[in-house]
């Protein structure tokens, strides 16, 4: 669609130039200033870094359009190392809305229209850079690896179609909101180097609670057996690819897939740690049709990339060590775990496509 001007107000794009310079306010208090202090600082963010979380996929122009609840994508001023909100009314740190014209659309003879109040940046991390959708950068995890096929009866812990991949890097700017009930400082503690029990415990509730907020279909006891498929000792992070994929744009994907199956939901950014590594048999056994009968096959691998323009949300973790009798249930495997895996529910995988 073309551009639309409004009451003097620009329509705010990926590629209309626009900035936006927040004032958010740290209060500290010492010893010697037991009165909180209010200390002003700088926030600022381009949507020339890209624009998250549209409700919409309708571009003006052919870039992304900010629209209601959408995000530019980085928000600099926040991260580690700088002056950041430490107490305040707003816990979840500073938001500041950016405001552009109202975007009309018109297909097959219908037309209404939306606001634009997007985003500066949401949920900024307190004490830490963290962000919803990246914004504030540095909380960020890379791109992961896959897991297994679940069996024909979806008994796996990886569950059915579900593809493996391995173990990949990262980007600082990965960083996606934690799921509903899980708030930025357990998804941070989660996402951290360490296994203390507090560890433990905040990856196994953001673990539990991304699949029942992206799997409505699963019950508990599905659910339990995916993060079973999960070592808790190491962290634990919800991610955005891009940029958390492999490839210099980090939007490259890979999986170890069924034979028959097609595409799972356990990628990965690097081709090459081992399906052992992912806590998957290697060897799967294909069901007979007509006149063939059941056979066992190896996994095939595949490459897919994940578009810019709808980037997939994933929980990245690394494997744990567990014995596979779902992929070929004769043939129990055990696995020796230890690789990076991201699941991408297959909701989320709109902008994934096959290379």
């Amino acid at each position: 669609m073309g551009k639309v001007t409004a009451c003097k107000t620009d329509c705010v794009t990926k590629k209309s130039g626009h900035n936006c310079v927040g004032m958010a306010v740290s209060v500290c208090t010492t010893p010697a200033a037991p009165s909180p202090i209010p200390l002003p600082y700088p926030t600022t963010g381009t949507v020339a870094e890209g624009i998250t979380d549209q409700a919409m996929r309708t571009k003006i122009t052919g870039a992304d359009v900010m629209t209601v609840g959408s995000v530019m994508s980085k928000c600099h001023g926040n991260e580690p190392g700088t002056l950041k909100e430490v107490v305040s009314l707003n816990t979840a740190g500073p938001s500041f809305p950016i405001m552009g014209a109202p975007t009309v659309l018109i297909e097959l003879g219908m037309a209404g229209i939306t606001g634009s109040p997007g985003m500066m940046n949401k949920g900024i991390t307190v004490g830490g850079g963290g962000s919803a959708s990246g914004a504030g950068g540095g909380a960020g995890g890379g791109g992961g690896g896959g897991g297994g096929a679940g069996g024909p009866s979806g008994s796996g812990p990886q569950g059915p179609s579900g593809g493996g991949g391995s173990g990949g890097g990262g980007s600082n700017s990965a960083a996606a909101p934690p799921p509903a009930g899980v708030s930025q400082e357990e998804a941070d503690l989660a996402a951290a180097p360490g296994n203390s029990p507090e560890q433990i415990a905040a990856r196994q509730k953001l673990a539990d609670a991304f699949y029942a907020e992206n799997c409505p279909g699963m019950t508990p006891a599905q659910i339990a057996q995916h993060t079973a498929g999960i070592d808790m000792n190491e962290p634990v992070r919800t991610v955005t690819i891009p940029p958390g994929g492999g490839g210099p744009n980090g939007d490259q994907l890979y999986q170890w897939e069924h034979p028959t199956w097609g595409t799972g939901q356990y990628f990965a950014s690097d081709p090459n740690t081992t399906p052992s590594e992912l806590g998957i048999n290697n060897r799967v056994l294909v069901d007979g049709e007509g006149n063939t009968p059941a056979r066992v096959a190896p996994r095939q691998q595949h490459s897919y990339t994940a578009s810019e323009d709808q980037p997939a949300v994933g929980l990245q973790s690394t494997a744990a060590p567990v014995t596979d009798t779902w992929s070929h249930s004769g043939e129990p495997k055990e696995t020796t775990g230890g690789g990076t895996q991201t699941f991408i529910p297959r909701g989320n995988q709109g902008g994934v496509g096959r290379s």
